[in-house]
């Protein structure tokens, strides 16, 4: 009788310990998944466009650059490049009195941005929303991320500027 009850305890903890191995496995696989499907969230193609031949512009494009793997380009360049490679557009944009430059709105507006995030970060103006509604009028087909409005003193203090734009990098990625 002893020994029918040791056999007996035996079978109990070999199945004990074969059903903790199970769980173990498939926790395992599960944490693999989730570690892959988080992965892919941060895997994003990001395209940087910037305003031509304007010095404040480039050096934000180059900060951004450097903070995240992106394709950098001229906003003239724009027609020229296959939208579907980029799943982010950010685009630098520099302006005066709050009014954005008829040249880059009219580069925008015959552009189709097919439904991709896009995310704009004006220089000269804290008036981001005021910024952001004009850009809507003319930036066609695109799911407008929030902004980001720098003053020229933000720009002009490279810790300030850094701050905001990490923070805002953090919102839109």
């Amino acid at each position: 009788m002893k020994k029918l009850i040791g056999i007996l305890i035996l079978l109990l903890l070999v199945g004990v310990v074969i059903n903790i191995n199970n769980d173990n496995q498939n926790n395992q696989k599960e944490v693999v998944e989730k570690t892959e499907n988080k992965d892919s969230a941060f895997d994003r193609q990001i395209l940087i466009l910037q305003e031509d031949n304007n010095d404040t512009a480039k050096l934000l494009a180059t900060t951004i650059n450097e903070k995240m793997l992106s394709d950098h380009h001229l906003i003239s360049e724009i027609n020229n490049l296959d939208i579907n490679d980029y799943d982010l557009i950010i685009i630098t944009i520099v302006v005066l009195n709050n009014n954005i430059d008829n040249t880059i709105q009219e580069s925008l507006k015959s552009f189709d941005f097919k439904n991709k995030d896009v995310s704009l970060l004006f220089v000269g103006s804290d008036e981001i929303s005021l910024l952001e509604s004009q850009a809507s009028t003319y930036i066609n087909n695109a799911n407008i991320l929030p902004g980001l409005g720098l003053t020229s003193e933000d720009v002009n203090n490279l810790e300030t500027m850094n701050q905001f734009i990490d923070g805002w990098l953090t919102s839109i990625y």
